[in-house]
């Protein structure tokens, strides 16, 4: 709770950089490991087809579970992304955490309310706009 973090400052906007590198590592570790295991896709799938496909079956079970039918399809990336950035950045914040000199480094980025909201506002805006654009 008394963590100290490193602020900068950009045109009066302060930045904390802990949050802004762990975002950014949490993206880069779901490209990669997407990346990885989407190369050389097959008819006959191998074991990290398998795990690709399991996991984006698993979202897609979410999405369709909560929008039965033709229009819940429009949400499947969304979810995949969704789900994968949350997960690895919950399991980021287990595995480790860099301080020097008492100021936190790296951390979970979903450690902080500011990106936990700013998540659930982008599923809150994207919902009131598909919901408008559908029906009026």
């Amino acid at each position: 709770m008394g963590d100290k973090y490193p602020i900068i400052s950009i045109l009066g906007i302060r930045f904390n950089l802990a949050n802004c590198l762990s975002v950014l590592l949490s993206a880069a570790i779901v490209f990669a490991l997407v990346f990885f295991l989407s190369r050389k896709i097959a008819l006959k799938p191998t074991k990290r087809q398998n795990v690709l496909e399991w996991m984006i079956d698993f979202t897609n079970g979410i999405v369709k579970s909560a929008m039965p039918g033709e229009e819940g399809k429009q949400f499947y990336l969304f979810a995949f992304v969704m789900f994968l950035f949350v997960f690895i950045s919950n399991q980021f914040g287990l595995i480790f955490q860099m301080k020097v000199d008492e100021v936190v480094w790296l951390k979970s980025p979903t450690a902080d309310p500011i990106i936990t909201m700013s998540l659930a506002m982008i599923v809150l805006v994207l919902s009131h706009y598909f919901s408008i654009e559908r029906l009026g």
